[in-house]
């Protein structure tokens, strides 16, 4: 590798960290429940409480949580939302050179290189990054495993064997929808043997498919215990989804329907579900989304033609990830989502990132042996292939950074300017025992305000039957309540005649709560 390469290589590398890591304090704005359950997590491994799997909000694997920790410790951002950002962001920017090494290994360096660009700017991969949940977690060790696995059967190589079973194993203590990676490997073997006529081949790849199960089954040995002590909590999640009161024929009509949704999910719809998408849109930016389609196409002739295995198993794969997603049956709604089907932008962006190497060799080719107008046709092509992707940039900077944000605000509710107002509460009276909020229904989650003041088992729900035990208490005492809740504003005046009622004006529309104050 020349160092001119190595820079850019580089310089793409760092252009995608900003994506990564740019206004990430801000994007994402604010926390959702789930965020609460995962800083519990950690909040118990800080008080060594360990566990291999996390019971919390219908159970999740711990990779995250003790992940979460360690950046945490690291960086010095204690149990917070940014530290789950911070985390994600990390995991985000760690998939990168699996992805360019993918690249090389379907095509050459130059694959590498734009699938690595497209994988660093797109909207898909940022949002899921940044949401400061398990979602990149599938990506990156989806990645890491076709890696090693591909170039395994390529080179027959021992060590690529036993780095798959090892990323394969991780994997399965990350994100549920990870399950599915065993089918895919089992998928690989299966279109290698049929691809190859020698039996010494046939035998050997059986040899390499159980160095790859045993390692991962290892790694997974810790979750497999579990498993088996604990099948419905281990399970609860996934087939949760799967578990559906109707009909063979019924369940067969919602798959096929779940399945064309989550294809046309990369250029038509990404579903509608807010807290990690822009609903209604298409997964991939209009540049990335063009040449996937030119790759679909150029992928079948090129299999038609030549008959590498790699190029059936790359087809097959953009289903097979996408799996996660479609098994949702019971909830038929939830499909096609961003995070379930993370790990099909691998394959997706790789078939881009091939058409956009096919352009650009069959430019430069031109430029270089061309003589007049064909040496100029040329140049302008390759002006082209720049032009795009700075237009492809741009949108997916808009998309994260700007539609998705403002969005996101208007669906979130704002627990950061509450935390902000308990604290300012603290601030002054030097106490924030007598600081409540009044739950209400749909609206925010009363644990999250004091993630925003780090405190992150603190719950400051005050239910209407709780009311009247705030009288033995001392005054100040502040109640922060639903802008539509004219229950309790009733039986706060009722209980404190002389009590304070205002208005704390958000800087979010339509976010506006209640603040109601006893002085005394």
């Amino acid at each position: 590798m020349d160092w001119e390469w190595l820079a850019l290589l580089l310089a793409v590398f760092a252009f995608a960290a900003f994506f990564r890591f740019y206004r990430l304090n801000e994007v994402l704005a604010e926390p959702f429940s789930d965020h609460a359950e995962k800083l519990l997590d950690v909040y118990d491994i800080s008080n060594g409480n360990t566990s291999i799997f996390f019971i919390r909000n219908t159970g999740r694997e711990g990779l995250q949580m003790y992940w979460t920790f360690l950046v945490a410790t690291l960086f010095g951002t204690g149990i917070s939302f940014l530290s789950l950002k911070l985390g994600t962001a990390l995991i985000g920017v760690f998939t990168l050179p699996f992805v360019y090494l993918l690249g090389k290994e379907f095509g050459n360096p130059v694959v590498g290189f734009f699938a690595m660009f497209l994988f660093g700017i797109s909207y898909w991969m940022n949002v899921i990054a940044r949401i400061g949940l398990r979602f990149p977690l599938y990506p990156l060790f989806a990645a890491g495993t076709l890696l090693f696995l591909t170039r395994g059967l390529r080179t027959a190589s021992r060590n690529d064997f036993l780095l798959c079973g090892l990323l394969l194993g991780l994997g399965l203590h990350g994100y549920t929808p990870f399950r599915i990676m065993p089918f895919v490997v089992l998928t690989a073997f299966t279109i290698f043997v049929l691809h190859n006529n020698s039996k010494a081949i046939r035998a050997q790849a059986l040899q390499w498919l159980t160095i790859v199960a045993v390692t991962a089954l290892i790694v997974f040995l810790p979750l497999l215990r579990y498993w088996m002590e604990y099948p419905e909590v281990f399970g609860l999640r996934a087939f949760s989804r799967l578990d559906s009161a109707g009909t063979f024929g019924s369940l067969a009509g919602v798959f096929f329907s779940n399945l064309l949704n989550a294809l046309l999910m990369f250029n038509v719809d990404d579903g509608n579900i807010w807290v990690n998408s822009l609903p209604h849109r298409p997964a991939l930016d209009v540049v990335t989304g063009a040449f996937f389609v030119i790759g679909l196409v150029l992928l079948i002739l090129r299999y038609l033609r030549q008959r590498d295995w790699r190029d059936l198993f790359l087809l097959v794969l953009i289903p097979l990830l996408l799996m996660p997603s479609v098994l949702s049956l019971a909830y038929p709604e939830e499909n096609p989502a961003l995070n379930r089907a993370g790990g099909a932008a691998v394959a997706a962006i790789l078939v881009s990132a091939m058409a956009v190497e096919g352009l650009v060799v069959g430019t430069v080719r031109g430029a270089e042996s061309g003589q007049g107008p064909e040496k100029r046709r040329g140049f302008i092509l390759y002006i082209l292939v720049g032009i795009l992707l700075a237009a492809a940039s741009f949108q997916n900077y808009d998309l994260v950074l700007r539609q998705f944000d403002r969005y996101f605000r208007i669906g979130a509710w704002n627990s950061s300017e509450m935390g902000r107002s308990i604290r300012f509460f603290g601030d002054v009276y030097g106490r924030m025992d007598t600081a409540w909020i009044v739950p209400y229904e749909q609206w925010v989650d009363t644990r999250l305000p004091a993630l925003w003041m780090g405190i992150p088992n603190r719950d400051f729900a005050l239910w209407p039957d709780q009311f009247a035990s705030t009288l033995t208490l001392p005054a100040p005492k502040m109640f922060i309540f639903n802008l539509q809740d004219l229950d309790t504003k009733n039986a706060l005046k009722q209980l404190y005649p002389n009590g304070t009622l205002s208005r704390y004006t958000s800087a979010t529309t339509g976010k506006d709560y209640m603040i109601f104050f006893v002085e005394e």
